[in-house]
């Protein structure tokens, strides 16, 4: 064998020149991104805002807090309520003045409220003179009647009774300056009827006091 042939240097199999020449090439691929990219003093890369095209319209969206409070209901003006309650009945009273009186205040529906239901109260409990005392001085009697002869005619009815019993129900109150309307639902009864009647009370106010000017049933 010839020295020639001892020293020639044999190439690697193209296989092998492959992977050495393609791993290098291969990483310079994947990691050439991260190196164009700018990148902060921490080494992580910056987000820079994309260019909108022209004509693009750019939208915030802001977050909204809103807090639900409890709905409270106000009266309108010139209107009130309250009510006339006792062991066995409960009624829920509208008032209203009228357009062209002044502002109904709770006061005044309280007090011709509280003033029906003293005379229902002594009504049902047979006090004839409170029961009287209600209606005033220009009361005008059912049917024609005197005043006196009406009175007479009330006190024996009354006290003929052996217990008596009020109620009422669907009340509504209309007040305009010293005059008032209370509609109603009468319930009446004693040891031997009970009656339902549809009740209307004229009132007048005198010295101070609601006073009963005009009673009517249907």
């Amino acid at each position: 064998m010839s020295t020639k042939h001892l020293f020639v240097k044999r190439r690697p199999p193209l296989r092998r020149r492959l992977l050495i020449w393609g791993m290098p090439l291969l990483l310079l691929v994947l990691i050439w991104p991260s190196l164009k990219s700018p990148k902060n003093d921490s080494g992580k890369a910056l987000w820079s805002q994309p260019v909108e095209p022209p004509g693009a319209v750019e939208v915030t969206l802001n977050t909204v807090s809103v807090q639900l409070q409890p709905r409270t209901t106000t009266p309108n003006q010139g209107q009130s309520q309250g009510s006339i309650s006792d062991a066995d009945n409960k009624t829920t009273v509208l008032a209203r003045s009228s357009s062209d009186g002044p502002p109904l205040t709770v006061n005044e529906s309280a007090a011709l409220s509280e003033a029906l239901n003293q005379w229902r109260q002594a009504w049902s409990a047979k006090n004839v003179p409170s029961y009287l005392s209600f209606y005033g001085p220009s009361f005008v009697p059912p049917k024609g009647l005197s005043r006196k002869t009406w009175e007479d005619s009330r006190k024996q009815r009354i006290s003929s009774k052996e217990k008596i019993d009020i109620a009422i129900q669907n009340l509504q109150l209309q007040i305009s300056d010293n005059k008032a309307t209370t509609k109603f639902t009468q319930i009446y009864s004693d040891e031997r009827l009970r009656i339902t009647d549809h009740k209307t009370l004229v009132w007048q106010k005198h010295n101070g006091r609601w006073l009963i000017q005009l009673e009517t049933t249907q």
